[in-house]
């Protein structure tokens, strides 16, 4: 956001963010000195470069920021798989289930609330939840299509070649096993083949990947997107027909949610409440 006005505000908070890379490949969720957190955070960095490389055609950034960047695909390629469908899902490098939701960017989505995904849940291996996850597979497909881009604009078609592939290999997987016909939309899914029916607005991520076909599209958008039982979107913008309970649209889970009606106040305060008496104690 602030590349749109003060391209170089913009430019030192992307480097600061990016440059603060783990050894082990990932930009942390928080980071301070040499304290940083033992999880990643949604794989965006790449989109927001490739959009200030559009506007301002400096390819110096590009080439200052690229490989932390390539480092960082990398590691949700191999990190963040999970078998054995091979499709990104969440983890913690530390094993602690709640680090791994704060890794989606949603760190009290109702998606990961259920009683398999609570944060007192077990159904955690080898640093991953055991979870298919929509928005983050398809982060990642936009992650390696920018990147890839990128790379041939400063000449690395090497690793162009390799991110595009990335790109069309989780995009298939995407569009093979996460749409769920049955509600007519992309669902997050364990391994046991069960869908785990929490739907956010992360489900409309997969429009990212370009792989969709416009079939599977216009039925989100008018089963969901613009239905008032789901995300009250109203095609005109007038909010025509919305009740005061979805009145703007697009909550941050779907209204016909057992947990919707939670988020508004109750939740958020349970949450503050909790943190404060933490940092209190």
């Amino acid at each position: 956001m602030l590349s749109l006005d003060a391209k170089e505000l913009g430019y030192s908070a992307l480097v600061q963010v990016v440059k603060s890379r783990t050894a082990e490949g990932f930009v942390p969720n928080t980071a301070a000195s040499v304290n940083k957190a033992r999880h990643s955070q949604p794989p965006v960095g790449s989109k927001i470069l490739l959009e200030m490389f559009r506007k301002y055609k400096e390819a110096w950034i590009v080439e200052l920021l690229f490989d932390d960047l390539y480092d960082w695909n990398g590691w949700f390629d191999t990190a963040r798989r999970l078998a054995p469908l091979n499709i990104t899902c969440l983890g913690s490098e530390e094993g602690v289930m709640q680090d791994a939701r704060f890794e989606s960017g949603l760190d009290n989505s109702p998606m990961y609330d259920d009683g398999t995904f609570g944060p007192n849940a077990t159904d955690f291996a080898d640093n991953k939840m055991q979870l298919y996850d929509v928005g983050m597979a398809s982060m990642h497909t936009m992650d390696s299509r920018a990147l890839a881009t990128l790379a041939s604009a400063i000449g690395r078609e090497k690793e162009a070649g390799v991110l595009r592939q990335r790109a069309e290999t989780m995009a298939s997987l995407i569009e093979a096993h996460l749409w769920d016909e049955s509600s007519g939309i992309y669902v997050n899914r364990q391994p046991n083949g069960r869908f785990n029916r929490h739907i956010a607005p992360t489900s409309f991520y997969v429009m990212q990947t370009n792989a969709s076909s416009a079939e599977r599209v216009d039925t989100m958008m008018t089963g969901w997107m613009m239905n008032k039982e789901h995300f009250c979107v109203s095609p005109t913008g007038d909010m025509a027909g919305n009740d005061d309970a979805c009145y703007w649209g697009l909550p941050s889970i779907e209204r016909s949610d057992a947990a919707f009606p939670k988020l508004g106040c109750e939740l958020v305060a349970v949450r503050m409440l909790q943190t404060m008496h933490s940092s209190i104690a």
